[in-house]
Parts: C-alpha cells; structure tokens; sequence
C-alpha cells in the first residue's frame, strides 16, 4: 500500500468544493450581462481584396460604440453548406505551414450541413477580426483568408457579441465553449488556447 495516496484521491471534501466551484460558475453565466450581436456580411472578393479588412475596424467602431474595447464572442459562418465545402476544399488544398510562411487553425471533422467557420472570443476584437478575414503575423493561429479565400457564391457572415467589463474570463470561456458546441464549427479548437 502507497502510504500518502488518500491525500491526492477525490475525497467528499474534493469533490464538494468541485461542485461549488461549478454552481459559481453557473452562477455567472446566469447573472452575464452582454449586448446585443452586431454581424457584417462579405463577399469572397471583398475579402480578397482585403476590402474587407479594411472595412472591419470602421464597422466595429461604429456598431459597437463605447463597447469596442470590451471582451467580444464572434464568429464567422457561411451562409450554406456548398460555399463551406468550397471554403474546406481550398483549405485542404494549402501548402504545408513551412512552405505557405503562415500558421492556419486546426480543421475540425466534417459534419453534415456545418457553415460555421470559426468560433472565438477575443479582448481586441478589431484586431483578432482582421488576422481571420485579412492576415495575421506568422505565428499566429488564424484563418488568413485573404491569403487563401477560394471564389464561391455566398457571404462570410462575421458576428460579435460584447460583454460588459464585470464577466469573468471563466465565463466568458465557458459561454464561448457552449456557443462552440452548438455550431460546431469547421475550423479552429474549442477551449482556451
């Protein structure tokens, strides 16, 4: 017998204090305050052409007002199930990460009818926006589609959704988790970095 064992096993105490942290957490989303979504659709060209990077920062700072600077939830979707086959395609056409200079999200198992590209939460949200639909720095984890974005019929549909200051990041984590699962998007993890 392992003398010492019974001090790192889920004891009654362990557990209790597990489900108080979990019922706090609840507790939080329940009390989350947030505003409403604001969304912009765009085209493939527009996106390109980095028209649509251009456009975001202008967008955001007037549809979300003082709320800019807030923690955001976002994602991007298509608007049917063929523009995200055109979209997974293309993708799977890239070349390696060594060869394209550029890191590019995980993509995740097809599933029928997924026209979500991406779910994310952000505290810059202008920023992390323009590494997904423009470029971002080598080294980080975006979809850079005006590096790669194929031409397809459809928009790219980018929504936010703010919170106010008081939410916590577990919250907001947890929140973004659940908005994962529920739109189980094509590319991109769920969870913390």
């Amino acid at each position: 017998m392992i003398v010492g064992l019974k001090r790192y096993m889920l004891t009654a105490e362990v557990i209790r204090s597990a489900r108080m942290k979990m019922l706090h957490r609840a507790r939080s989303i329940r009390n989350a305050e947030f505003n409403n979504p604001v969304e912009r659709q765009f085209t493939a060209e527009q996106i390109r052409e980095g028209v649509a990077a251009q456009q975001l920062g202008p967008w955001l700072a007037q549809s979300l007002s003082v709320n800019i600077t807030r923690p955001s939830l976002y994602s991007l979707s298509v608007d049917n199930a063929e523009a995200a086959q055109t979209i997974r395609h293309a993708f799977d056409g890239l070349p390696a990460e060594q060869v394209r200079g550029y890191r590019l999200p995980r993509r995740n198992p097809e599933r029928e009818e997924q026209t979500a590209l991406y779910v994310g939460g952000s505290e810059d949200i202008r920023r992390r926006l323009r590494e997904h639909v423009g470029s971002a720095a080598a080294g980080t984890y975006a979809l850079n589609m005006q590096r790669w974005c194929p031409q397809f019929d459809g928009v790219v549909t980018v929504r936010v959704q703010s919170f106010s200051p008081e939410v916590s990041r577990d919250c907001r984590q947890d929140l973004e988790d659940s908005l994962w699962d529920t739109l189980q998007p094509i590319f991109g993890k769920k969870g913390a970095r």
